[in-house]
Formats: structure tokens, C-alpha cells, sequence
């Protein structure tokens, strides 16, 4: 009698197995599939003055259960910094759409950084998930290149004589957030001008290599014309004539990459020259010391005149 009952449960036991939900039986799981925004495929950051320093990354999490699970993602990467949405809930059998923010420091020198980014289970039908189970998706941010710099004169002013040999010094300084390789030359129409006053040029180099926040000076050599037969005397007797040289520096990665163009800087460099006038100029022109004299004796001779013409005339 015993056994009968027994065996009467077992039945009824196992009988009742398949009435239980084979739904119950699924495991929490997420699937997740992230991608770049640019067409590149990686994240690109530009971090150029006045840029946003952010790039965009577009995600989807998918929940292959026919319960509705609670989603948990995290971002890691190093040296950026990220935003994403934190915890949401994804339904049956469904999937939800979101993007993470990923942001550099304002130019922040170039490099790449790996982003991890990680869709984990926290809760399965209102109860903590029985396993873990998560899903990651590694991409690549590159904080990209931009170009920058500035030019200084050393002397802005340059007072020579005609016939002397002088340099013209620069200073480059790259403000840009990678090695750059920038390129000088004087420009073709005051070159000509230069030239055809009179002035020989020689450049020893037209291009330098710079790492960021480096600075180098160039220089250019320059004679002075050995003439000024028509430059205008001034107050002091002195021949003079003011030039103006006027150089360009262009980046070399800003017009390789940079969809604005060429990166260019113009300086404009002021040169007198000046000569000594001969003594017969100055006297001609005003300037002379001997002038004085001249006047005075014009002016003496007129006043003996004067009393001589007086004099006559009380004779008379």
C-alpha cells in the first residue's frame, strides 16, 4: 500500500514538469554593438581652439529574453572623460538605442586612447540576475591633430647703413598639440621690390621641424644697397630710405590635413637705410652747418648795401 502511494506522486510529479514555464529556465543575457559616428570607424575628438573637444559614439543593447531585464553600462577609457546613460530597463525581446559622449581636455596634445564600453545585467524580471552576464564593445578615440603657431620678430626695426651686411632674426613658437614642420620665405612681390632697390638676400634655411610647444629662431642674411644718390635727406644731413620685408610661415600639416587650408602667418620686418650726404648736398638741401654761415654773410652784404645806398643819398 505504501509503494502504490508512492508511485501514485512520482506520477503526479512528474506529470506537472512540462506545466512549468520553460521561459523560467532562460538565463539573463545582453548583447551590446557600438559604433564611431565619423565614417572612419574610430572616434574622432578635434580639440583646435574653440572646438567642442567631444566625440559621438552610437550604441545598441539587446535583450534576447522574453522578460524584461535592467541594464547597467559603464565607460573606460583613460585620460578622457565619458557620458553615457547609466541604468535603463530593455523589454522582451527588445533593444534601445543610445550614444556615449566622449571628451579631451582643450588641446590636449595628440593621441589614441582605447574606450571600453560595457552593458551588464543588474536586475531579470524585478530580481537580481541569478548569474552575471555582461557584453563589451571596444572602439578607438583619436584626439586629432591641429595646427598652431606664432611669429615673432627679434628686431622689428632695423636702422643700417648702405653697403652693410645685417640679420634679420624670427622666432617660431608651435601652439599647435603635435610636432609640426613649418615652412618661411619671403613673399615674391616684396622680394622683387628688395631686389630691384638694391638689397641681396640669402635665406640658409626654409623649413623646421617643431615639437609641441617648441621655438626656434631662423635668420636671414641681408646686405644693405651700397647706394642712395636719389634717397631724400632728412633734418640731420643724412640720406635714408625706409623698406619693409615681408615673410610668410606656413604649417605644412595644415595644408596636408586641415580642411580650412594652409595655416599661413605674414610678418612685415621695417628696414632704413641710411647714407651720409656730401657737403654740397647739404648746403643744396638746407642741412649743411656751413649753411648758417652763408645766410649770414647774404645777410651782411645786404645790410652794407643798404648803408651805402643811405649814405649816397645824404650826399646828394
Amino acid at each position: 500500500m505504501g509503494k502504490r502511494i508512492i508511485f501514485v506522486m512520482l506520477v503526479l510529479l512528474v506529470s506537472n514538469v512540462p506545466l512549468i514555464d520553460s521561459a523560467s529556465a532562460q538565463l539573463p543575457a545582453v548583447d551590446l554593438e557600438c559604433q564611431a559616428v565619423d565614417p572612419s570607424g574610430n572616434v574622432e575628438i578635434h580639440v583646435y581652439p574653440g572646438a567642442t573637444n567631444t566625440g559621438q559614439i552610437d550604441c545598441t543593447v539587446s535583450n534576447p529574453n522574453v522578460y524584461q531585464e535592467k541594464i547597467r553600462i559603464t565607460v573606460a577609457s583613460s585620460e578622457l572623460l565619458s557620458s553615457a546613460p547609466g541604468e535603463f530597463y530593455v523589454g522582451p525581446n527588445s533593444e534601445v538605442d543610445f550614444q556615449v559622449s566622449i571628451q579631451a581636455d582643450a588641446q590636449m596634445s595628440k593621441r589614441t586612447v582605447e574606450i571600453q564600453i560595457t552593458a551588464e545585467v543588474v536586475e531579470a524580471s524585478g530580481l537580481p540576475p541569478p548569474n552575471p552576464s555582461s557584453s563589451e564593445s571596444n572602439l578607438l578615440a583619436h584626439v586629432m591633430q591641429f595646427s598652431g603657431f606664432l611669429v615673432e620678430q627679434i628686431e622689428p626695426i632695423i636702422y643700417i647703413e648702405s653697403g652693410s651686411d645685417f640679420i634679420i632674426e624670427y622666432r617660431i613658437i608651435n601652439t599647435g598639440n603635435y610636432r609640426d614642420k613649418f615652412l618661411f620665405e619671403y613673399l615674391y612681390d616684396s622680394r622683387v621690390k628688395l631686389e630691384d632697390a638694391g638689397f641681396q638676400i640669402s635665406m640658409p634655411t626654409s623649413s623646421v621641424e617643431l615639437d609641441l610647444g617648441q621655438q626656434l629662431t631662423f635668420r636671414t642674411i641681408v646686405r644693405a644697397p651700397s647706394y642712395g644718390n636719389d634717397w631724400p635727406i632728412n633734418s640731420k644731413g643724412v640720406r635714408e630710405m625706409t623698406f619693409t620685408a615681408e615673410i610668410s610661415v606656413v604649417s605644412d600639416f595644415s595644408c596636408k590635413y586641415e580642411r580650412t587650408g594652409c595655416n599661413t602667418v605674414s610678418v612685415i620686418q621695417t628696414i632704413t637705410v641710411y647714407e651720409e650726404a656730401s657737403e654740397s648736398e647739404k648746403i643744396i638741401s638746407g642741412t649743411s652747418e656751413d649753411q648758417s654761415l652763408i645766410y649770414a654773410g647774404s645777410g651782411g652784404a645786404i645790410l652794407l648795401l643798404l648803408i651805402l645806398f643811405v649814405f649816397m643819398k645824404k650826399r646828394k
